[in-house]
């Protein structure tokens, strides 16, 4: 069983979930019952540490450098499906 679903924060972000699904059907005129559960989607982020956007202006004798982080995403599916991208950001 893979129990609640889950969501890992780190430094007021989110770095992790594993979200599960839990599925309960009962016949009481047939007196069946299907229960079943899986783990339906995993979602993780890792830093991604020294992107760095440099402009110049010769002519005005400028110069623009910005430095950071991004937070890359991971998004699997129990179908065998692989997304990733940005956080933030869309595709």
């Amino acid at each position: 069983m893979w129990g609640a679903s889950t969501v890992l924060k780190s430094g007021g972000l989110v770095a992790g979930a594993r979200l599960g699904c839990r599925l309960r059907e009962e016949d009481a005129g047939r007196r069946e019952t299907f229960s079943a559960e899986w783990l339906d989607l995993e979602l993780s982020t890792r830093p991604q540490d020294g992107w760095c956007r440099r402009e110049v202006d010769e002519r005005r004798r400028e110069t623009l450098e910005q430095r950071g982080e991004t937070r890359l995403l991971e998004q699997r599916s129990p179908w065998g499906l692989l997304r990733a991208g940005r956080l933030g950001r869309r595709r």
